[in-house]
């Protein structure tokens, strides 16, 4: 069964997506667990935690170990490289092709091949024109603050941040940048998805002040993608776009439920205000 994702922007997305789907055993994988649900429950957050955080470990040491054959193989062909590309794979991360569909290897090796070269481009002037005239007035996408394209306008500078990020096969394409700001930039850095932090250790006071003005970023950002993807996910939409209908991340993260402990599920981390309303507080 084809898991329900968000609408694909990079080759990293196209990497992860594969990989989801290739899985012969779907009680794990399936999209049930891996795509976040709208409705807003312990138990379907805590299942995606687990799923997402596998699939997650999976994808980033395909792109590691691709890193690797593309080094020391990217001279060679395209038929030499796809084929260390395939026996690393399935060497260093501990897969059979019996744990696979038929032929879901190949298919990976050559989506993780597409991802590190994808990885390795700049971003083009052109490139850096086209997302200035999307956004004449620029705000980091992040935090709200206010930003100039050029040193001399009196604010901080736009630093363009790839949504998906570009260590992680994530092209530089007008579909994946954002304004940011570079703290907030820098502060993201290769988060890849909310599960990419420890969720399950973060469990505060069940009075929440002092404990969420000491919340690090890494959760502040982690509790925002969480909900930028389960929108994405929901709408069909590319993370760039639920992003920009999310809004940025709060000051200080808020509750779901006053009356329950603080921890990373039960936490907001933008304004709820800024999206569809029909859907829940997820």
């Amino acid at each position: 069964m084809a898991i329900e994702t968000w609408r694909s922007a990079t080759k990293g997305e196209d990497l992860l997506f594969l990989l989801a789907s290739s899985f012969r055993r779907q009680d794990v994988l399936g999209p049930e667990n891996f795509r976040p649900s709208i409705d807003y429950s312990r138990s379907v957050a805590l299942s995606g935690f687990f799923a997402g955080a596998f699939l997650l470990n999976v994808f980033a040491r395909s792109l590691r170990v691709g890193d690797e054959v593309v080094r020391r193989f990217g001279d060679s062909s395209e038929t030499q490289l796809a084929r260390e590309m395939r026996f690393e794979l399935l060497s260093k991360l501990d897969l059979a092709e019996s744990d696979l569909k038929d032929g879901a290897m190949g298919r990976i090796g050559d989506a993780v091949i597409a991802a590190v070269y994808a990885s390795d481009r700049p971003i083009s002037n052109g490139l850096r024109k086209l997302v200035k005239e999307e956004f004449p007035k620029p705000q980091c996408y992040a935090c709200g603050k206010a930003l100039g394209w050029r040193a001399s306008a009196g604010l901080p500078v736009v630093s363009l941040d790839h949504v998906w990020p570009a260590a992680w096969g994530g092209d530089s394409v007008l579909e994946n940048l954002l304004p940011a700001c570079s703290d907030c930039n820098t502060s993201r850095n290769d988060l890849i998805g909310w599960q990419w932090v420890s969720a399950q250790a973060l469990v505060g006071e069940h009075d929440s002040g002092s404990f969420l003005e000491r919340l690090p970023r890494q959760y502040k950002n982690s509790i925002h993608l969480r909900a930028v993807v389960a929108y994405a996910c929901s709408a069909r939409v590319t993370l760039k776009d639920a992003a920009i209908l999310i809004g940025p991340v709060l000051l200080e993260p808020q509750k779901i439920d006053e009356r329950d402990t603080t921890d990373f599920f039960n936490l907001v981390a933008h304004d709820i205000d800024r999206y569809d309303p029909s859907w829940s507080r997820e």
